[in-house]
């Protein structure tokens, strides 16, 4: 077995970088203290101006999504979807897709305070972009059925009471070598 140790690992031809398969290659990453309610029916919607754009090195690599998500309201039915540029990511072939579903408690029972939390969702996707292009991903929340209202970085109670917080949401992309 031989081994090969370096202090230094320069790219050959200048702008084609160094990758290597499996490691990260950059990082961006954007943060959203937009403060909004949407009134959503069977349709989806942008989440605030949560969107990073990244321009991978190689066409061979992926790109790792992370997004935490504030969101208030009570109702059930909503769901998050991470979009690359105008595409959806994430679709499946069954009839209702493969979208991240999130599940906002009723203002009863328990969670009889929910009206003044936004409560944090957690979601990841690896994308194939197979692109050297420019490429802005973003979040879109969507609601299944019926019209309801979700807010996003505020609860649904928002006023200006001192037990009343505003959030913020941030999205993550980790380019990786392929």
């Amino acid at each position: 077995m031989s081994t090969i140790n370096v202090d230094n690992i320069n790219e050959y031809t200048s702008g084609n970088g160094v990758e290597i398969p499996g490691h990260i290659l950059q990082v961006v990453s954007a943060t959203d203290t937009t403060a909004a309610s949407y009134t959503l029916a069977n349709t989806n919607i942008k989440a605030g101006s949560l969107e990073v754009s990244i321009t991978p090195k190689a066409t061979s690599s992926k790109v790792f999504l992370m997004a935490s998500i504030a969101l208030g309201g009570t109702s059930r039915y909503n769901y998050l979807n991470f979009y690359r540029d105008s595409t959806q990511l994430g679709v499946s072939d069954a009839s209702s897709g493969s979208r991240m579903d999130i599940f906002l408690p009723a203002n009863t029972g328990e969670f009889t305070d929910i009206q003044y939390q936004a409560l944090t969702t957690n979601m990841t996707y690896l994308d194939s972009p197979s692109s050297t292009s420019a490429i802005t991903y973003s979040v879109y929340i969507g609601r299944h059925w019926s019209s309801d209202t979700i807010t996003y970085n505020r609860p649904e109670n928002d006023t200006d009471a001192g037990y009343i917080s505003r959030c913020r949401s941030v999205i993550t992309a980790i380019e990786v070598g392929g």
